[in-house]
């Protein structure tokens, strides 16, 4: 598995208490996330991704899970 843009790092379904956890992790700095990684979960109908391959916790949410794979890989940019 890598890391940085771009990379090979593969997309992980989680349960919403995993990702609570992941987005509760921030350091004091308010800085790092962990597990790095890239994530997604369904809520409803509606898919959440969550790129914290930098520790960042970007997250988006997604009509489908195509559009979330694809985002949470850098293939899909969001609409301005």
């Amino acid at each position: 598995m890598m890391d940085d843009y771009g990379g090979n790092m593969t997309c992980q379904e989680i349960t919403r208490q995993t990702a609570s956890a992941l987005l509760s992790s921030c350091d004091t700095a308010g800085r790092n996330y962990r597990p790095l990684g890239r994530f997604y979960l369904r809520e409803g109908r509606r898919f959440i991704g969550i790129d914290n391959s930098t520790g960042n916790a970007w997250t988006e949410e997604f009509p489908d899970l195509k559009l979330c794979i694809a985002w949470l890989k850098g293939q899909q940019e969001l609409p301005s």
